[in-house]
């Protein structure tokens, strides 16, 4: 090593001068590339604090650009400073992870850390589509249909439909069609919805995939209409299975005639997500649930409150279809409050979701009373006459109770 600058070793005592050792050394050398150790040789006491120089620059370990931390440690009587190494080393990261490295403090020495962690990161792939070319999806007029886009890629795709390959884009949702991520369901399939759909998936990578399926209905019996979208209805002939023989030298054939139903091609796995647009509700108020579920094969679907099954009655309905279940309970009580949950489930998976749902009790003024002797108010309440300038003064309790607004007094 050659340098025309000095080094300067600098021994600093707060009580008193250091001292140095004899045998200095004025002049160290070593090859390029090699490692050059400079040694400091004082005492003293209290011990002084060593710093070094090079020309005018000091030299201390915080000054290394260590995004992971340095390392400290005595070596030939000197102190040494190394960068941590990344810990995504030695994180053994499978290949479709990635590491993330972060920070996390020594819980002894209370000092900075880092440690790493593989996340789930799968090549990014320009969405595709599963699909036959010429598809067809064939259901019953008058009945709802639904048709499923298998789309793939990474980042997960988002899914659009339109009538013809061409055409105008399907809604998301109105009185005939209701689109929710892959599925679109076809409320009620009539001669009108018949025809080619177009599915597209795109993720932001490369181009849109497309997919063509041609929706068509059975033909009704007894109605002979030309249309190539009706088809006849063809039934499949039971499969024949034959037994072994049951012993040597006999040989006994039996037919039967068991149906087995064919596992599907593609499975995706059942979701379910819960949605209300409030978590308290005041007594009188209907309660109104949104679940959205995903899943193929269809998923089955019914809800629960606080385990408990529940079933329609004159206050409580569920509507909806395979891709979307609402729950309406109306005029709810404090009976009412609890956790509803969505569960949806077919043969290779199922998922549930919940809602917590509190109902609060009002707190009625001393003035608010009912008065019977002029207005039923069960009837009242019932037709909804909370509101009228004269019913509505004389049924306040009852209305209030029921969630429904009365008149102000002027």
């Amino acid at each position: 090593m050659s340098t025309s600058e000095s080094v300067e070793c600098v021994g600093i005592n707060l009580n008193g001068a250091p001292l140095a050792l004899p045998q200095p050394e004025p002049q160290v050398a070593a090859s390029e590339g090699g490692t050059a150790t400079l040694r400091c040789l004082f005492h003293g006491n209290p011990p002084p604090k060593i710093a070094w120089k090079f020309g005018e620059l000091t030299q201390e370990c915080e000054a290394l650009d260590c995004p992971y931390g340095v390392d400290r440690f005595m070596q030939d009587g000197c102190l040494r400073c190394v960068c941590r190494e990344d810990p995504c080393i030695r994180a053994n990261c499978q290949p479709t992870e990635r590491c993330e490295a972060f920070a996390i403090r020594n819980p002894v020495s209370q000092e900075p850390e880092h440690s790493a962690k593989c996340v789930y990161d799968p090549v990014r792939t320009p969405a595709g589509i599963a699909g036959d070319e010429n598809a067809a999806v064939t259901g019953e007029l008058g009945q709802p249909l639904q048709v499923r886009c298998l789309a793939y890629g990474y980042p997960p795709p988002a899914v659009f439909w339109y009538r013809g390959y061409d055409g105008t884009m399907v809604p998301y949702h109105d009185a005939v069609y209701e689109a929710i991520g892959n599925v679109l369901l076809i409320r009620s399939l009539a001669i009108e919805t018949l025809g080619e759909y177009t599915c597209q998936a795109y993720n932001g990578e490369g181009k849109a995939a497309s997919w063509v399926v041609f929706v068509r209905a059975y033909m009704p019996e007894g109605v002979f209409i030309e249309n190539e979208l009706l088809v006849p209805r063809n039934t499949l002939p039971p499969r024949i299975r034959t037994q072994p023989p049951t012993s040597a030298g006999t040989t006994t054939t039996t037919t039967s005639t068991t149906t087995e139903a064919p596992r599907p091609l593609f499975t995706v796995p059942v979701s379910a997500h819960v949605s209300t647009p409030f978590s308290a509700l005041n007594i009188g108020a209907d309660l109104r649930l949104t679940c959205e579920i995903d899943g193929f094969p269809e998923p089955d679907v019914y809800w629960t409150k606080d385990g408990a099954s529940i079933q329609p009655d004159a206050r409580i309905s569920i509507t909806g279809s395979t891709i979307v279940s609402r729950l309406l309970v109306s005029r709810v009580t404090v009976a009412d409050s609890g956790v509803y949950a969505c569960h949806a489930s077919n043969t290779y998976s199922s998922q549930s979701d919940t809602a917590q749902i509190n109902v609060q009790q009002l707190t009625i003024p001393a003035k608010c009373m009912d008065d019977p002797f002029f207005a039923n108010c069960d009837l009242i309440v019932r037709s909804k006459f909370c509101t009228h300038q004269y019913y509505g003064k004389f049924c306040c309790k009852s209305c209030v109770e029921a969630g429904q607004p009365t008149l102000k007094k002027k």
